[in-house]
């Protein structure tokens, strides 16, 4: 599969681990088979410089919160950590989204990052907004690609 190798996926992995605090001990897990359809979907806007990794970067950040908060129980012998991991990924997300200038990324996911976690503790997992708002965010913000560049 390509993205697992892919030079983007990989520089914006890369760019986050050095962005996180020694001290939180949070790493980064990413499941890169999970993050190939984004990778192309960003890949299909044309976007300059770093904006490429940043998007990515606040997707994978996002993403990956959400996934340290999912299926925690009182059994769970590091339900703790589990729940400083998620919050310490979203934060990074907030601080390097505000550090990158994506306000309107940050304007435009508010409302189905906190709807996806209000659906986890009603029981119906609505996991699928995230992507599906930021396709929509890519829309909204940014030309396609043209096929003969491609």
């Amino acid at each position: 599969m390509k993205s697992l190798n892919h030079p983007l996926l990989l520089d914006t992995i890369q760019m986050l681990q050095d962005s996180l605090s020694q001290e939180a001990k949070v790493t980064l897990t990413p499941d890169y088979r999970a993050l190939h359809n984004m990778v192309q979907l960003i890949e299909s806007y044309q976007m300059e410089g770093l904006q490429r990794q940043h998007v990515l970067g606040c997707y994978i950040l996002l993403h990956m919160s959400l996934m340290k908060h999912q299926g925690l129980s009182l059994a769970d012998g590091q339900l703790t950590k589990h729940i400083l991991d998620g919050d310490y990924l979203c934060s990074m997300y907030y601080d390097l989204a505000m550090k990158w200038e994506l306000f309107g990324l940050l304007t435009f996911l508010a409302p189905v990052h906190k709807q996806i976690q209000i659906s986890r503790v009603q029981g119906d997992k609505k996991d699928f907004l995230l992507t599906q708002r930021f396709q929509q965010y890519l829309n909204k913000n940014y030309a396609r690609v043209s096929d003969e560049a491609i």
